[in-house]
């Protein structure tokens, strides 16, 4: 398993420098293309369905395998500095 990390909220000030691996698990509830910008290669893996939430946008947690970064860690926190809070 590659090791964890977080663009969101105070995950952002400890992400590590250096390239990025190769091979990302990434989660979202978003659907669609967001991870595409950020890698060459994403596939959804799973979509998993919480009923308990009472948001109807997020009664799905999807993971997804993102492949070939097109970015280093440094270059993906200035693109995430102004997400942190999505």
């Amino acid at each position: 398993m590659p090791k964890a990390f977080s663009y969101h909220r105070n995950y952002y000030s400890w992400t590590p420098s250096g390239e990025m691996p190769n091979t990302v698990i990434a989660l979202s509830y978003q659907v669609g293309e967001f991870f595409n910008p950020y890698f060459g290669k994403v596939t959804l893996v799973k979509s998993i369905y919480n009923p308990y939430l009472d948001n109807e946008e997020e009664l799905h947690q999807r993971i997804y395998i993102c492949k070939n970064p097109k970015q280093n860690f440094e270059k993906m926190k200035d693109l995430f500095k102004h997400r942190i809070f999505e």
